[in-house]
């Protein structure tokens, strides 16, 4: 195999029911990678089972098992393996469940750009990598920063539920603040503690969608749960692989589920501060050259204040 401009030689196991997509894949990747090719996902998680993983790639649709399901499976495996939905179908239940279920890495659409689908494997790889050395090498130190919820909605009884089932369940420990327009929940992520942003994708007349994937590219460590009523699957994969949204909550909202959904976010910050190289598995697509996610990101990096580097 000639060699990866990693320093290392990445392990991809790939999944497909399709034996000629299948073969197409493992042709494109060998050159840079070890690859595993299984069309049954049942044998694909007794093998994520007995061998280390780097990235899992796999399709939605398969006899048996889908591919959401199978990277649910394969989250609590192979923890540190990178996870890849490919598929051909815009199935927006599958789209819901890559985030809540499986918390893919990155969404990726039938027929790929080869460029684009080997740049993300080499990424996933990456950070795949970086995350076992973490584990090998746990720090012990303190969580950096107060744990804080910000609630982005123009509906303030939204902001009611959410502050009244955070204090229940979890206390006074984890304050939850609300902003009804852009400017303040700028000023609020500024002075903080605000770690986790619960927000819609429209707030009024204005979609929020860029604003969301500019966040993530300023503050890689804020952790979003997207709470609405909307349902474009198309914004979703692109919230996916450009704005890494940790969750998906259909409002109206359930109380369980969005208490689950900020006691994992949570949990989740409380490794990315202990161990920021663990903000590279929630590093985000590049955005498409947008004019009006320029002039945004311009405007929010003047108000916003930048976050420590990586280490």
């Amino acid at each position: 195999m000639p060699a990866s401009p990693l320093d290392f030689t990445p392990k991809v196991l790939l999944v497909d029911d399709d034996p000629q997509l299948l073969r197409s894949l493992e042709s494109l990747l060998c050159r840079r990678f070890e690859v595993v090719a299984i069309s049954d996902p049942r044998l694909a998680l007794e093998h994520l089972r007995r061998h280390p993983i780097d990235v899992i790639i796999s399709d939605q649709r398969m006899p048996g098992m889908s591919g959401t399901q199978l990277l649910e499976e394969a989250r609590r495996h192979s923890p540190h393996a990178m996870r890849i939905l490919l598929t051909g179908y815009a199935d927006q239940r599958a789209t819901i469940d890559s985030i809540n279920q499986g918390e893919v890495f990155r969404y990726l659409e039938k027929p790929w750009d080869q460029r684009k689908l080997l740049q993300t494997v080499e990424e996933a790889a990456f950070a795949a990598h970086a995350s076992r050395q973490i584990a090998a090498h746990p720090s012990q130190a303190p969580p950096a920063h107060q744990p804080g919820i910000l609630v982005l909605d123009d509906d303030e009884t939204v902001y009611d539920f959410i502050r009244v089932g955070v204090r229940r369940r979890i206390g006074e420990a984890c304050p939850v603040a609300w902003s009804s327009n852009l400017e303040e929940a700028l000023e609020h992520l500024n002075i903080g503690p605000a770690n986790i942003l619960i927000c819609d994708v429209r707030l009024g007349d204005h979609d929020l969608a860029p604003f969301i994937k500019t966040l993530k590219r300023l503050r890689p460590d804020l952790l979003t749960l997207v709470a609405t009523r909307f349902r474009d699957n198309r914004q979703l994969v692109e919230l996916i692989n450009q704005g890494q949204i940790y969750r998906f909550l259909a409002k109206p909202l359930v109380l369980g589920k969005l208490l689950s959904a900020i006691e994992a976010a949570l949990a989740r910050h409380q490794e990315l501060t202990t161990n920021r190289n663990q903000l590279l598995r929630h590093s985000v697509q590049p955005p498409s050259p947008r004019p009006l996610e320029w002039r945004l990101e311009q405007w929010m990096g003047e108000h916003l204040r930048p976050v420590q580097a990586l280490n």
